[in-house]
Parts: structure tokens; sequence; C-alpha cells
């Protein structure tokens, strides 16, 4: 394909030329972050900015995808592309989008700095400025503030937005465009979701049916439309049932939706938590039946069944769409088929991980399993606590938990349990915090604990059967599409593998070192069996363990059966000694609160050990004193 080609200022702009010249300050600016660049590396890293141009003039447009490993130079690929067609004063106009402004705005600061004038960067959003400084601050970067503002409505030839922004829009997205035409190219990161799904159980549905249904009159909109639903619902899982494929589409005819939806709203939200959970659901309902809806049945039980619907999220007139994502080659869900995989061997090699060991243990760690009950918060606080005490003091360790709710319930949860357990979750080391938590939903987003040489994963989270037959219809852009219950698994597997790839590489092993990551080490707590044989043909060189779970000793009772045994075998001429000799003499590795409790049951276990003999031990002041019992 001939690369040489005339662009809107009739100025013939060879590709190779702008290829050269972006990977020349690429390598430039990797090296100067202190990164040691290894040939497969820097030719993966050609290779991309080789497809970037590309599709920036024209030669080869389409959705593509990179699937370049995380740390490898994804944004800076972006920079150097950019100041390269600035210098050589390609009048081309790039979008680019990514999830969070904190990201763009350190887009911009890099490009500002790569000699990319911040008059020809635009940057959209609703946040103030208190709300900028508060974001910045937050994130250790005041001085991002001047690179976060918001540009207006201005046009600029390079343009930064949010996905959010986007996705969903009603029309081509406007700032997709520049001066009347659609940019050349839009970059986006991390996965590319074309269409967004919805779901709701029938359970659910037929619960919270159950509960409203009384209270409305016979000739309610509200009743008539909730009846409808009842009855396409009853009709559509008995043909299903008796062996017939599903309907593409389903439709209320006649309804007056909006009018029940209203209805629905003058009802209000009276009544116990259990009235007000079946008026949100029945909401939920009356928005998805708006629009064609379908009926999936999953065969995962009761939460595995219900309705179904999508709408297209990303414009398909938006043709030229350049996605980086590393976990393009994971995500089943990423195989859209407008999406073109353009994820060549070298960036499939260009890092290594052969300094990367992973512990799995299987235990039951899932967000339900850990919200329902607090004891097995803290048997997973037991097995966390062991594993963090077998990692030097010096070393920052990252722990990966779920959601939970806005509270953060069960970070604080585990937290409370693991200083239970004798850990200081509050210890520093070189004045920053030891242990470090991130919740699940910012793996992808945030890239300030690569000082971290080790990652816990506290349970991974694993997404719902239902709402994934969603998604996949979705992105098949047919409500009819259907998998097996094995292909609906490797689903699940799949997307809790992205979790898993993209939680590690928040931490050291994100960096890259002449192809290879940092040493790191990582612990998952979670029983599915199925994460290595996803991951490691896209993790060369990783060393992967699968352990079942040990039996949950708590290190508290470790530390006063040691006691016991110790205090019990002393010659009965040692008449006390101190709590704090013990404690180093037995290595207990305890915070003050926990040795206290240890000590406690300690003293307890001795005294029914010696019921015949009456030899006990008690405390006195700093010290263990021997009691003799006559």
């Amino acid at each position: 394909m001939d690369s040489s080609l005339t662009i809107s200022n009739n100025q013939p702009i060879n590709a190779q030329q702008v290829v050269d010249l972006a990977l020349q300050k690429l390598l430039l600016a990797l090296r100067k972050f202190g990164n040691q660049i290894s040939p497969t590396h820097e030719y993966a890293l050609g290779e991309l900015l080789g497809g970037l141009v590309g599709q920036v003039l024209g030669i080869g447009t389409g959705r593509k995808a990179y699937a370049l490993p995380c740390g490898a130079g994804k944004t800076q690929s972006v920079v150097a592309l950019i100041a390269a067609l600035y210098e050589l004063r390609v009048p081309a106009t790039i979008a680019v989008s990514a999830a969070q402004i904190l990201a763009l705005g350190r887009l911009k600061s890099d490009l500002n700095r790569a000699g990319v004038p911040t008059e020809l960067v635009g940057l959209k959003h609703s946040k103030n400025q208190r709300e900028l400084e508060l974001m910045a601050n937050a994130a250790g970067e005041p001085d991002l503030v001047e690179f976060l503002a918001d540009t207006g409505d201005k046009e600029f030839p390079i343009m930064l937005l949010c996905h959010a922004r986007i996705r969903g829009a009603r029309e081509f997205p406007a700032f997709c465009c520049y001066r009347g035409k659609p940019r050349d190219l839009l970059i986006w990161d991390e996965t590319l979701m074309t269409t967004d799904a919805q779901a709701l159980s029938l359970l659910d549905v037929r619960t919270s049916m159950e509960r409203i249904l009384p209270e409305l009159a016979p000739q309610s909109t509200l009743r008539n439309v909730l009846q409808q639903v009842a009855l396409v619902l009853q009709s559509e899982t008995e043909l299903q049932g008796a062996g017939s494929s599903p309907s593409s589409e389903l439709f209320l005819p006649g309804c007056d939706i909006a009018s029940a939806r209203l209805e629905l709203k003058r009802t209000g939200t009276y009544g116990g938590r259990m009235r007000v959970a079946a008026v949100e659901t029945i909401n939920s309902l009356l928005k998805l039946v708006e629009l064609p809806f379908a009926v999936a049945l999953t065969g995962n039980g009761a939460t595995g069944e219900g309705l179904i619907r999508y709408t297209v999220a990303v414009d398909p007139s938006l043709k030229n769409i350049a996605i980086l994502d590393a976990s393009h080659a994971i995500r089943r869900l990423a195989k859209e088929p407008s999406i073109e995989d353009r994820t060549t061997e070298a960036m499939r090699g260009c890092k290594r991980y052969d300094n990367v060991k992973v512990t799995q243990y299987k235990i039951a760690a899932g967000k339900t399993t850990l919200m329902t009950d607090i004891a097995n918060v803290k048997t997973l606080a037991i097995h966390v606590a062991r594993d963090i005490s077998s990692i030097p003091e010096s070393e920052c360790i990252l722990i990966f938990t779920h959601k939970g709710d806005a509270n953060k319930v069960l970070e604080k949860q585990m937290r409370c349990a693991l200083e239970a357990e004798g850990i200081d979750t509050l210890a520093t080391v070189n004045g920053a915090p030891r242990l470090n938590w991130l919740t699940w939903g910012n793996e992808t987003s945030i890239n300030t604990m690569r000082h971290c040489g080790h990652v816990i994963l506290c349970g991974i989270q694993r997404r719902n059967p239902l709402e994934l037959a969603a998604s996949m219809a979705g992105q098949k852009e047919d409500l009819s599409y259907r998998m097996t219950m094995a292909q609906l698994r490797e689903l699940i597997v799949s997307e809790m593998a992205h979790c898993v790839l993209q939680g590690m590489n928040r931490g050291r092993c994100r960096d890259l070192v002449n192809g290879v990551a940092p040493q790191m080490t990582m612990t998952i707590f979670d029983r599915e069996e199925g994460l290595s044989k996803v991951l490691d043909p896209h993790l060369p060189g990783i060393n992967w363990e699968v352990l079942e779970s040990t039996s949950a000793t708590s290190r508290t009772l470790t530390a006063a059966r040691q006691i016991s045994e110790y205090l019990q075998a002393l010659h009965w001429e040692v008449q006390s000694i101190s709590i704090q000799k013990l404690k180093k003499l037995l290595s207990i590795p305890l915070c003050k609160e926990s040795m206290t409790a240890a000590i406690d049951k300690a003293l307890v276990l001795i005294v029914v050990s010696n019921l015949r003999t009456g030899h006990r031990w008690g405390r006195s002041s700093r010290s263990l004193t021997r009691i003799s019992i006559n």
C-alpha cells in the first residue's frame, strides 16, 4: 500500500516518516522515565504506532484493538503520536476517550511536556474548580489542576473526553467532530463496549408484582401493564421450557407504559424495606419493557432467569476507532463483530512474567459469601493475615476487596479482622502506607500503586450470569443469542481473569525492564479453578500455583497455644517471665491488643491442662507469674 498520500492541506505526508518520528519520541520519553526497552518491546511499539498512524491518515481505518500489555507504553504512544503529527504539521484531528478525568488531565500534561501547545488541546467535563482540586489532591497530584480545567464547548484539534460523553449519545457525539466533519481518529482507552445491557430476574419481578398488585385498583393502568407483562413472561418461559427457541423480540403492544410509570411514582415509596425494593424493581421493569426485550433462561437457577434488553451505546457511524486494551485477548465480551484484533505477536510477547509468582488458595470469598456472614470475613482475614506475615515488613502490599456498599463495609470489616489477628493496618514504609486498599472497579484506572511488591486479591469480582447473558446478546446485537452453560461459564471466568490481569498490574509488575516484569508476588483467595488456564497463555513465564486452603487457625489462638506450652514446660524454679521477653523468645508477630488476647487464652488453657496439679500462671504488671494452689 502506498504510504505517501495527500490530506486536508494538500501536502504529501509519508506515513513512515510519522511513525519513525513518533517512535523516536516515544523511546526517548520511556527511557527518560527509567525504562529499559528490549528489541521486541521496541518492535511492538513500532507496530502499534504504525497501526495508529495508518488509521489517522486513512490508510487502514476501522475499529481496531491493540492488546499491548499493561505498562508497555500505550498512553505514551498516544502522546508521541500526537506530538509527531504536530511537529510535522499534519493537520490531523484526534479525540481521546478515557474512563476518568484524572487520566485525561495527565495526558494533557504529558502532551504539553512533549511540545504540544495546550491551546490545541480541549478537555470537556462538568466538574467545577473545587471538585478538580479535591480530585487532584486526593490523587497526590495537586499540580495537575491546571491541566484539568474544562475548556467548554470550543472546538480543538485534539479533544480529550470521558467515555460517558460518547457512550449513550442519542446522535453522533459532538466532540467527535471538528468543524463539521468526523475526526480523523478516536482513541479509546480500555475495553470498548458498544452496547449497554439491562437484565432483571424473573424471581424479583414476580415477587415484586405479588407485593404491589394487591394495592392497585381494578382499572389501574399500572395493573393492566403488569398483567400484560406477566402473560408475556408466562407464555415465553413455557415455550422455551418446551424446547422452542427464544423469541428474538418481545413487545407490549397497546400498553401505556408512560402512564404506568407516573402511577407507580404516585404510589410512593412508603412502607418497609421490602415494599421499597418492590417499587424499585417495578420501576426498573417498566423502563426495560419500553423497548423490545427478551427472556433468557441461563440454567443457573432462579437468579439466572430473567428479562434482558440492550441499547446501542456507541454510535455505529463512529467507524475509525483505535482501542488500546490489554484485556482484549482475554475478555470474550470484547470480541464484538465490528472490532478487528490488530494485536501482533510482538505485542503479545514483548513482556514476560518470569519474576512474578502467583499463589491461589481455593477458598470461598465471593461478595455474597462475605456480605452475608461476618464469620466468613474473619475466616478470610486469618488466611490474609498469615499471608501478610510472610512478607517482609519493608514491602508495601496492595489489597483488593469487593466494593460492598458506599460505606466500604467489607474493607472496614477486613481491616478490623486483620487487626484482631495482630496485623498493624496503619504501618508505614518510608512514610507511605504499608497496606494499600482498592475495591473492584478501580482495577483499570489507578496506576499509583506500582511500588507495591505484593498484591492480595480477597475474592474476585464475579458477574451475574443473567447480566452477562444480556451483555453478550447486546454485543452480538441479537436478543435471541444464547450461550450453552459451558460457554456462559467460560464467559464468567474470562471476566474474572480480566479482573486478575488488571488487578495484578496495579502493583510492581506493571513496570517493564528489558522485556521482563520486575519481581512481584500475588496471592489470590478465590475458589475459581479456571483462572490460570485463561491467563497463562497471555502472561509468558508466569509461575502459578493453585493450592487447597489449609485450616484457618487464628494467629491469636496459635500464639496462645505457644505461650501455654512454653510456660508449662518451664522449670518449676522459674517463677516469672516478662511479657516482652516471652514475645521475643517465641517470635510472636502480634500487636499489643492481640498479644493481650493471646495471653488471656493461654492462661485459660494452662488452667484446663493443670486442673489436678493446681499449677497456674497469672498476670503481674508487665510479667506473667507462676501461681501454686494447694
